[in-house]
């Protein structure tokens, strides 16, 4: 039981965050969203470009399970430490303008959804949770914009989206 009720609410709250960061991105630069409408067949690779621009998981605490030195820091048995990876998508030594959000760049292996053993066991189902959202988006409402220009994003150590995305069409 407790372990569905992590993957669900795990499931939603990345799901969405991963949304919302989608749709911001997209919107904000009005040539991607067109690039979309006239392609829905890049709606899996906008889903990936916003998985590496902006990672809907920014980290997380892990417990140190034996003594080591970490970049110089001695670490101990149960010690907690914060790995903070949401700027691995950005890393200029892997991608190429990395900086540049753009749902045409040939698709590159990120660290949003985890990798091995730690990695994100619903991955398959965001991404096409989200794939789907977008072509529907696109198909339904390609005129859609951005409401306002103010976007703030959730003041979190974690997770990483808009608070709010108002939207109009």
């Amino acid at each position: 039981m407790a372990n569905t009720q992590n993957v669900m609410l795990a499931g939603h709250l990345t799901t969405t965050a991963l949304l919302g960061t989608v749709v911001h991105r997209l919107l904000r630069d009005r040539r991607q969203w067109e690039l979309l409408c006239g392609r829905p067949e890049l709606a899996g690779a906008a889903v990936e470009e916003a998985a590496r621009f902006e990672a809907p998981v920014q980290g997380f605490r892990r417990t140190v399970t034996r003594p080591l030195e970490l970049a110089g820091t001695a670490l101990g048995e149960g010690d907690a430490v914060f790995v903070s990876f949401g700027s691995a998508g950005r890393d200029e030594a892997v991608f190429e303008r990395p900086d540049e959000f753009d749902i045409a760049r040939e698709p590159a292996r990120h660290l949003s959804f985890g990798h091995g053993v730690h990695g994100c066991p619903g991955a398959l189902l965001a991404r096409e949770q989200l794939r789907i959202t977008l072509e529907l988006l696109v198909r339904e409402l390609p005129g859609l914009r951005l409401a306002g220009e103010d976007v703030v994003m959730a003041a979190t150590l974690i997770h990483r989206a808009p608070e709010e995305l108002f939207l109009a069409w």
